[in-house]
């Protein structure tokens, strides 16, 4: 990637439009919305660029040059703050200033090795290659803290108000993006300057990025139109409509779907002649309209399927991607066939009743994206397939010039047999994602899930058995649900963990246009008034009337997180998260359902600590003054199995006492006590000493029984210790 500019290959010719993916989003595979949006501005003849600025960003962030010039300043500690205070992870690169360095010099092969098939599905180097990212971000944390990035999320200290976001989008000693955009992207912008551009901002986490770019735009190119759209911002559009200072980061916001809107605007634009339909367009600025005029709603009828052309990623980087090839995402439906659940929010988007496209079409798209790119595996981006369609697209498979490996979101329906399972597995479907919820049936019927329990249990038993790896949606804390109800579903995760590939976890929230949020009372709870200006989230507070208080929510989620996370210690091995396009690759690879049984993925706490040949290389050790030393990657890989605990040490000539505290964090997963757990760590230690594997800071190349072993509060373990070791 040239320095000078974001992309070398971004422009061929001068385009009228350029449509932007701002961060922070997945950077494993590239969205849908961009080329939907641009093969239907092209098809009509609107020349257009599309940009996936997330990736651009995280790319440049994440390299060796610039993060070897990072400034790291620890903040001051609050007063008689525990060293707790701060995040773990993001406070080593304070203590540690070595570390930097560590990282920084592997951070390009990382990269490198997650783009190659030979490291990517090797899961041993999988890990590594995806713990040096993590602390590649840990690192950009430390110097922008309290911003921090995650691998799916960003949280910052500002609130999700207009007034702290903009706030944030200006502030370059905690937005780590501006200075990418300011002094990279922006210099190639004023150099190619289109007729309108469009910021698609599909999740939450982009808004920070999104609300950056268009004050950088206001800034410096004041003339040149904006408009906002995406699954984001339509669920802002009552905010939106209320608050003059969004109105004024853009000239126009589309809710909902966005083709033909846009593809309106464009021309409006092009040819400087008002709107014709104004459609979801909502008009802020600008000669097109009269400020803040859009038809009623702000929406329109929704856009034929049948019509739209086949997503185009042309002008996307496939090859910079975090993953050895691209993961494609397609549809079939717009909107959702089951429609009722009484929590979801997800296809406010797509407010017109469901739209199925045309199997043929479907089956085009697969065709035209294997001869445009060779195109192996899909993800189909929708709410729920059904199993008439799972049938369908699993005939394609057969059709298209060569075979193709697929996932999707879909609905336990109960005419999903065994039979059925083996036929969609033999027609390439490799995922099923399963809005499992709650394994309670009076939960489930109070959601208007429309399943039966009994069918769940069977239809997750038969997907594995078929070879389809499921992972399960689950949340706690659904109105009316009690302590009892949320333990039985986690009890039902752990006891069908052998037919299960991964889970997701999470707490109930109230959205905005749900069942819940329309009839607050039918579900026992009250709707909490704002307090304050209004934030940029579309979720409410809330006060239950029965089943659990939300402290009791708050309780039963850690206390299930923690259990769940010693059942399913991969679950947060990939990048993407536990169903994303990594596990699809990953599953597609090497054929197996059941991620314990890969070497390499079930590195748990038995797994971690007994002794495995481990280059040298791999094993640092960073001092931090007095006595104080940190060994990573193996503190790093420690802490993801929930072991906090610092490793200390000092050196008396060839003699390394090593010293495991009893503080922790959020508790020590998978021992019976901090005793089993220091005296395995310890032998983990004794073992890489012993073989050579690792160099303490001043005693080198030192035997086994030149190495004594100290705990804090306990001398019982070292004699443990020292009798296990024999």
């Amino acid at each position: 990637m040239m320095e000078s500019t974001p992309q070398s290959s971004w422009l061929n010719e001068r385009s009228s439009i350029l449509l932007v993916s701002p961060p922070y989003a997945c950077f494993t595979h590239p969205q849908l919305s961009l080329p939907s949006l641009t093969a239907f501005l092209r098809t009509h003849g609107i020349p257009t660029c599309q940009q996936d600025l997330n990736l651009d960003c995280l790319d440049y962030l994440l390299s060796e040059k610039y993060l070897k010039a990072l400034k790291i300043t620890a903040p001051q500690r609050p007063a008689g703050g525990e060293d707790g205070a701060f995040p773990e992870g993001i406070s080593d690169f304070w203590e540690f200033p070595q570390l930097l360095d560590f990282v920084a010099s592997g951070i390009d092969g990382a990269k490198s090795n997650l783009r190659r098939a030979e490291t990517f599905y090797d899961l041993e180097a999988y890990r590594r290659d995806s713990t040096i990212i993590r602390l590649g971000l840990n690192a950009i944390s430390a110097a922008f803290y309290p911003t921090i990035l995650a691998d799916m999320g960003i949280v910052i200290d500002a609130q999700y108000t207009i007034k702290g976001l903009r706030s944030f989008a200006s502030d370059s000693k905690k937005n780590p993006f501006l200075g990418y955009m300011q002094d990279i992207w922006l210099p190639w912008f004023q150099e190619n300057v289109p007729s309108l551009v469009g910021i698609s901002v599909t999740y939450f986490s982009q808004v920070p990025g999104a609300i950056t770019l268009a004050e950088l735009l206001r800034s410096y190119s004041p003339n040149v139109p904006i408009c906002m759209g995406g699954a984001a911002i339509t669920e802002l559009e009552k905010t939106i409509k209320r608050q003059s200072d969004l109105r004024q980061l853009a000239d126009y916001y589309v809710f909902g779907e966005g083709e033909s809107a846009l593809l309106e605007l464009a021309r409006s634009v092009i040819e400087e002649k008002p709107l014709r339909r104004p459609g979801n367009v909502f008009v802020c600025k600008g000669p097109l309209l009269p400020a803040g005029e859009c038809c009623e709603q702000g929406v329109s009828s929704g856009e034929n399927v049948n019509e739209l052309p086949t997503p185009d990623f042309r002008g996307l980087p496939l090859d910079r991607y975090f993953s050895p090839e691209p993961v494609f995402l397609l549809f079939n439906y717009r909107g959702c066939y089951w429609g009722k659940c009484a929590f979801c929010e997800v296809s406010l988007a797509l407010r017109q009743s469901v739209r199925l496209r045309e199997r043929g079409l479907v089956e085009e798209d697969i065709r035209l994206l294997q001869k445009t790119h060779n195109a192996r595996f899909f993800l189909f981006a929708d709410d729920a397939v059904s199993p008439k369609r799972l049938r369908e697209i699993s005939e394609m498979h057969s059709r298209v010039p060569h075979p193709f490996l697929w996932g999707c979101e879909a609905r336990m329906e109960r005419s999903l047999g065994l039979e059925a399972m083996k036929s969609i597995h033999a027609g390439g479907c490799r995922l099923f994602v399963f809005g499992n919820e709650s394994a309670v049936q009076r939960v489930l019927d109070l959601m208007n899930k429309g399943v039966r329990l009994q069918d769940n249990v069977r239809i997750i038993g038969q997907a594995s058995e078929a070879g389809i790896a499921v992972n399960l949606q689950n949340f706690v804390g659904f109105p009316t649900e009690t302590t009892e109800e949320a333990q039985q579903t986690i009890r039902f995760l752990c006891d069908n963990k052998d037919s299960i590939t991964s889970i997701a976890f999470g707490k109930f929230t109230l959205f905005d246009r749900t069942p819940v949020f329309e009839r607050p009372e039918a579900y026992g709870l009250r709707v909490l008034p704002d307090k304050g200006e209004e934030t940029l989230l579309p979720a409410y507070a809330f006060k239950p009337s029965e089943g659990m208080d939300l402290q009791q929510v708050d309780a039963e989620y850690l206390r299930g997180a923690k259990r769940l996370a010693r059942v399913y210690p991969w679950n947060d091995l990939f990048l993407d998260g536990p169903f994303g396009a990594h596990l699809l690759l990953q599953v597609g690879h090497h054929g197996k359902t059941n991620l314990g049984e890969l070497p390499g993925c079930k590195l748990s706490y038995e797994g971690l600590l007994r002794v495995r040949p481990c280059p040298a290389s791999d094993i640092k050790v960073f001092s931090g003054g007095g006595n104080k030393i940190l060994i990573s990657p193996l503190a790093h890989i420690l802490r993801g199995t929930e072991l906090n605990d610092s490793i200390l040490s000092e050196c008396d000539g060839n003699t390394s006492v090593v010293q495991i505290c009893g503080r922790v964090g959020t508790g020590l997963s998978g021992f019976s006590s901090i005793e089993e757990a220091a005296t395995r760590v310890a032998l983990r230690i004794l073992d890489m000493i012993r073989l050579g594997f690792l160099k303490t800071v001043s005693a080198t190349n030192t035997r086994a029984a030149d190495v004594s072993v100290q705990f804090s509060g306990s001398n019982e373990i070292g004699d443990r210790c020292a009798g296990e070791r024999g």
